[in-house]
């Protein structure tokens, strides 16, 4: 950032690593900043959101297997519990 700090996620999952999961991040942080969120915030909140997506979806599914849909679906029921 300008100031010379950074954020860091260190969450997450291998399952993300597939087709259209940064679609998926990506939508995430275009709603929140459709709601009214600053930049920086909806960055943040966008990847805290996806990564606790695919952590829960690997402890649930297995760390790989899973698609992109899935990782959206997940979003939601991490951001309920916010």
């Amino acid at each position: 950032m300008a100031d010379g700090s950074c954020l860091s996620y260190a969450g997450g999952g291998l399952g993300l690593a597939v087709s259209g999961s940064g679609d998926v991040l990506a939508g995430l942080i275009a709603g929140l900043r459709a709601q009214g969120l600053p930049l920086l915030k909806a960055a943040a909140w966008g990847i805290w959101l996806h990564g606790e997506a695919g952590r829960q979806l690997s402890e649930t599914m297995g760390q790989i297997g899973y698609l992109a849909s899935k990782t959206g679906a997940a979003c939601a029921w991490v951001g309920a519990g916010v």
